[in-house]
């Protein structure tokens, strides 16, 4: 048998969610490199020799972008290592002094702030140090990191501006974020200066004197609701802002003018509006409705700056746990959610299962992102019961062969893994995210059960825009966190049952219950032979995922120190591990000359999977998979060299 397996490292920040089921044989070793472990520990030498610097910046020229575009900027990047005197007399420098600390990292920052202002344990409680706030990562390359905590923040970066049909010169552009078309419908979800409020209703891009033609360097942050409507719209207002200098004495306020404005529905068709957008802008106040139509649209009797031609150039983006950006992951969800809580019809079903299918398209990023939700929706398809007599024994088949596909992709990523090419996040998602299934309640609905992870505030809440913030931004949404449950909380009442039905033979009666760790193990057995190569490549996976499920399974019927070990699991379960056990030792046989990695690592997950079943199975049980086991393995005794069997276990007799 092979070495123990080792432990799996905390998720980051440690806002994991740990589960409350018995871990069955953990002891810990040091992750082994590949890739992945061999950057790790060259950046983390870099980093202890590393030096702390400081940079100070006194130079500054202004950039007016009818005079010095960006190509001539960076040309001139190199100009400013020589001499910065040159530069100063082409351009109008800026007095100004910008200093920058650069230090190598260490594991804690304390009075430290995420990028959506969450504050990181451990935080004080009073207010006197002044916060470290840490900036969201845009990365030039793919990251495979799972969603660990809640976000769902949209940026929005303003390019270019043409008004030079317009009257205007000084031109400020004012958003704001609307939940509809009223003006105290302006939701405080901006995200504010560090020197000002945390959160506002409305913001402004800074004014470019006399110029009709600017070009914007702005990040605009918005804290968007869980739940979106058609009504949510982005407003961008535009003004002319006056600056002549008032007479000594004079404290008049010159109201901005009204140039003109333009929107973006935010929401359509169930997506969110994403991308680079070309707006024209209309000189009046739009009218009733007009945020349930796109600036595309030529609205009668309104006059439109150049003849609406597009005018406001803009980029938008969002980083969220909750809106996947790939076309294949939201179908999946949205047919998901549809019917989480109901039976659904023939088509609906089939809908179901074609999106649970399409999970196989889907870009790696976004599906390592969305992982664990995505595994726990699959693994409550699993053992969801239909109504639908010919589509209960095709979905559960779907989900498995779905599940083994995403599984080989993300094992396949070369990530960080042990010893036993365990990927990481995937035994994370064992260990601390993964909770059995319900399955069928009493009230006959499906429960997909999700967790709401809430939000301290770090903002005072005696601010009034705080208070005043409107009940779709403040109040928790039942799927506002892309953590699944696992753990913690109320107990969960769990009766047992009769076995459930088998694939194939389903009762329509919404009593049924099955069970994850029974439905997994058939499923195996009878699954498609294009999935045997998925699932047996990363049996460790499967083997751990039910005994986990077996363990949580024990614990809510109170049977995991009952002393009846028999009566533990059905019947049917115990035949279907005995089959399940005796296919992966005629695998392991056929494969050991062929492939020897291969069947090395087949039979090492086998070998856990019985180990750990001493925890939770009769033990007599047990010892009859052995016994079968060893069956297999002695017809070709002869040929298993790298096994290293001794001599007394192939002569020792195990009975049943």
């Amino acid at each position: 048998v092979a070495d123990r397996r080792g432990s799996t490292p905390e998720p980051a920040r440690k806002l994991r969610t740990a589960s409350n089921a018995s871990q069955v044989g953990k002891s810990t070793t040091e992750p082994v490199s590949i890739d992945e472990a061999s950057k790790e520990s060259t950046l983390l030498q870099l980093s202890q020799n590393f030096r702390p610097v400081t940079l100070t910046v006194n130079v500054f020229f202004k950039q007016e972008s009818d005079k010095l575009r960006d190509e001539d900027l960076f040309r001139f990047l190199g100009e400013m290592k020589r001499s910065s005197a040159a530069l100063s007399r082409k351009f109008k420098s800026i007095p100004g002094n910008l200093k920058v600390d650069i230090s190598a990292p260490f594991e804690s920052i304390p009075c430290c702030l995420t990028s959506n202002l969450w504050e990181i344990d451990p935080f004080p409680d009073n207010k006197s140090r002044r916060p470290t706030r840490e900036i969201e990562e845009f990365p030039s390359h793919e990251v495979f990191h799972p969603y660990c905590t809640y976000k769902n923040m949209l940026y929005i970066h303003p390019l270019t501006l043409d008004f030079r049909s317009a009257k205007g010169r000084n031109i400020g552009v004012r958003v704001q974020f609307m939940a509809g078309e009223e003006k105290e419908e302006a939701c405080p979800a901006i995200y504010g200066r560090s020197c000002g409020p945390s959160f506002l209703r409305e913001i402004w891009c800074p004014v470019l004197y006399h110029n009709r033609n600017p070009e914007f360097y702005e990040e605009i942050k918005i804290e968007l609701p869980a739940k979106l409507t058609d009504k949510h719209h982005l407003l961008f207002t535009f003004f002319q802002i006056s600056c002549q200098k008032q007479k000594q004495g004079e404290m008049n306020y010159i109201e901005p003018t009204f140039l003109g404005c333009t929107w973006i529905p935010l929401f359509r068709n169930g997506e969110i509006q994403l991308g680079e957008f070309n707006l024209c802008v209309t000189a009046e106040r739009p009218p009733q409705c007009y945020s349930q139509l796109s600036s595309d649209v030529a609205l009668p009797n309104l006059k439109w700056i150049d003849g609406h031609k597009p005018v406001f150039k803009l980029n938008l983006s969002m980083v969220s746990s909750i809106h996947p950006q790939d076309p294949n992951l939201s179908n999946f969800f949205k047919s998901y959610y549809s019917l989480v809580s109901t039976f659904g019809t023939d088509l609906e079903e089939r809908a179901l299962g074609r999106t649970v299918s399409g999970l196989a398209k889907c870009h790696p990023e976004p599906l390592v992102k969305f992982l664990y939700i995505t595994l726990n929706n699959l693994a409550a398809l699993l053992v969801r019961p239909s109504s639908v007599l010919e589509e209960s024994a095709d979905l559960p088949c779907r989900t498995f062969e779905a599940m083994c596909r995403i599984v080989d992709r993300v094992q396949h990523l070369n990530l960080l893994a042990d010893k036993h090419d365990r990927n990481m996040i995937l035994a994370s998602y064992i260990q601390y995210v993964f909770n059995t299934p319900l399955g069928q309640q009493q009230s006959g609905a499906f429960e997909g059960r999700m967790a709401t992870l809430s939000k301290k505030p770090s903002m005072n809440e005696k601010d009034e825009e705080y208070t005043k913030r409107s009940s779709s931004m403040t109040r928790p949404h039942p799927r506002q966190s892309s953590v699944p449950l696992s753990g913690g909380g109320a107990e969960v009442e769990y009766e047992e049952e009769p076995t459930a039905h088998r694939s194939g033979s389903f009762s329509s009666n919404p009593s049924t219950r099955k069970l994850f760790h029974e439905e997994l193990a058939l499923q195996w057995i009878v699954c498609h032979p294009k999935t045997k190569p998925w699932v047996l490549a990363n049996s460790w996976f499967f083997f751990e995922l039910m005994i986990k499920s077996m363990a949580q399974y024990l614990q809510r019927v109170s049977k995991l120190n009952s002393e009846n070990r028999k009566d533990r699991f059905s019947s049917k379960f115990y035949r279907d591990i005995e089959t399940l056990v005796s296919f992966i030792s005629v695998e392991i046989t056929e494969k050991h000359i062929k492939d020897v990695a291969y069947s090395r690592k087949l039979n090492s997950s086998l070998a856990f999977f019985i180990h750990d079943s001493f925890s939770l199975m009769d033990r007599g049980t047990v010892f009859g998979l052995i016994r079968h086991y060893l069956k297999k393995i002695l017809t070709v005794s002869q040929g298993l060299q790298p096994y290293r069997i001794p001599s007394g276990l192939l002569s020792h007799r195990v009975q049943p």
